[in-house]
């Protein structure tokens, strides 16, 4: 935080804010998994779109942060993440998950770049494109695979970890358009972003060839805001 307040970055604290909005801090996060819960990525868009709006006038339907706009489905004891398959789930136990989707109408169209050239492109509605709900299926399972273990149920926000993907609100009421630099802790976070822009970039620079340059995509697509959302152990030196 210094370094970027130094460096005249402006940054949002979510630290500070769950601190203030929740009476445990660890009850914003999976008991078996490092990544927090969807309840908490689904906070997490809210304080970020307030932001931007409040900062950059960024526009947006307010209808978007609105929980009563949403319903949730519990999975309960369904999601074994990687801390719990470390120690098993005799000792762990296994977390329940919770799929949060809009009660609003809902088209996006996801464009998904993967590591090894494979590009897919679904339209849908959000429980139909920015959810991949048959990573619900593993259900506390063991991976056997490093396919697998990439397939767990977190992973039904956004399907995962991807090098590029491209989301596309089709009932989109601006022409915002936002590129996220993230790394997994994004995938809860990513879709209620979508809902509420036109065009959502987002960009994982683990898994980018070396000589990937983000200014230059920055210069191609003109995004209005650029943002960083990935946790510390994750900090790269970007490109230029």
């Amino acid at each position: 935080m210094k370094g970027l307040k130094s460096n005249g970055v402006p940054y949002v604290d979510l630290r500070t804010a769950l601190k203030n909005d929740f009476d445990n801090y660890y009850e914003c996060f999976f008991i078996t998994d490092h990544h927090w819960l969807p309840e908490t990525g689904f906070w997490a868009s809210g304080k970020i779109l307030e932001y931007l709006s409040d900062t950059y006038n960024l526009e947006y339907n307010k209808t978007v942060i609105n929980e009563n706009q949403y319903s949730k489905r519990v999975y309960n004891e369904w999601f074994l993440g990687s801390l719990g398959k470390k120690v098993g789930r005799n000792w762990s136990g296994v977390d329940n998950i919770t799929l949060i989707y809009p009660n609003f109408i809902t088209n996006l169209s996801v464009e998904t770049h993967y590591v090894k050239d494979k590009t897919t492109h679904v339209t849908g509605d959000f429980l139909n494109s920015i959810i991949v709900q048959k990573n619900l299926q593993y259900r506390g399972e063991y991976p056997t695979s490093e396919e697998m273990n990439r397939k767990k149920c977190y992973a039904a926000y956004t399907g995962g970890d991807f090098p590029k993907q491209i989301v596309k609100n089709n009932r989109a009421t601006n022409d915002t358009k936002l590129l996220i630099l993230r790394d997994s802790f994004a995938c809860g976070v990513t879709p209620f972003l979508s809902v509420a822009v036109a065009e959502t970039h987002v960009l994982d620079l683990r898994y980018l060839p070396e000589n990937f340059s983000v200014q230059d995509y920055i210069n191609e697509i003109n995004p209005d805001a650029v943002l960083c959302l990935f946790s510390e152990t994750n900090l790269v030196e970007l490109s230029q």
